[in-house]
């Protein structure tokens, strides 16, 4: 018990040191409420502890295959630090979030 303790008092010291670099590619519905899917998926990280470090857009693609009866999708790729913790509740309201098709999340530096 008092080592869970000390370990959370510890880990909430070191918070900066536990952040880590991660990019998560997204494939959004193409359609007239896009921008605010991609509102909701950065408000997502928000609310995860997670800091969004970049936003880019890559456009609007069409799909090899139908995801979800939708034949294009909005691609982005947003580049965010965050607790590891963290990042395995994010991909679960990933996965619920309305308007994404499909998403990933890997670690910046490659491992």
């Amino acid at each position: 018990m008092i080592s869970e303790g000390l370990d959370r008092a510890c880990r909430a010291a070191n918070f900066a040191y536990l952040m880590r670099n991660y990019h998560l590619v997204v494939v959004l519905k193409d359609a007239p409420e896009a921008e605010e899917h991609k509102k909701g998926v950065v408000g997502l990280l928000g609310r995860h502890n997670a800091k969004v470090t970049d936003d880019q857009k890559w456009g609007t693609r069409r799909l090899p295959h139908g995801m979800q009866h939708e034949h294009t999708g909005g691609y982005s790729l947003v580049s965010f630090q965050a607790d590891g913790q963290h990042v395995r509740e994010l991909a679960h309201d990933l996965q619920i979030q309305p308007g994404v098709l499909r998403f990933m999340i890997c670690r910046a530096d490659g491992k």
